[in-house]
């Protein structure tokens, strides 16, 4: 974490914005955090505060978003931060730098899933080209 330097100068009303929108978002990004399969329960709160730290630091950008896009914004952070701990988590457990990638997952129509894809369209994992067990395996996104 920054010093108190680093923090952007925010005036009162923006210090009001950031409070509300936490009022009105930290329960459900915390029942988010807990939602993904691959983050620990002890994390879920710190996962949320980091968001709300990212938040504060970029409020010029999240600032003029509506209020749907500002939640888009705060769970694409959380999740963003999920992974990036779950890969801290996973290279000390393997001792490398990075996990390995994920074997392929597979919608219906055979295409590989890409970023965008949903995950309801899934069929199945396809594990063929799986050389890690399934802890080690990069957590889906959705």
């Amino acid at each position: 974490m920054g010093s108190v330097e680093s923090r952007p100068k925010l005036t009162r009303t923006q210090v009001e914005q950031i409070e509300q929108l936490y009022l009105l978002e930290a329960e459900d990004l915390h029942r988010y955090a807990h939602s993904r399969s691959w983050v620990r329960a002890c994390d879920a709160q710190d996962l949320v505060q980091i968001t709300f730290h990212e938040a504060v630091g970029a409020w010029e950008k999240v600032e003029p978003l509506g209020s749907d896009e500002r939640r888009r914004w705060l769970r694409q952070v959380l999740r963003n931060k999920a992974v990036d701990l779950w890969r801290v988590a996973e290279a000390g457990r393997s001792g490398r730098r990075c996990p390995r990638p994920a074997p392929a997952v597979r919608q219906r129509d055979g295409r590989a899933r890409g970023a965008d894809d949903r995950p309801d369209q899934l069929l199945e994992v396809d594990r063929t080209d799986a050389t890690t067990s399934a802890d080690d395996r990069v957590p889906g996104l959705g």
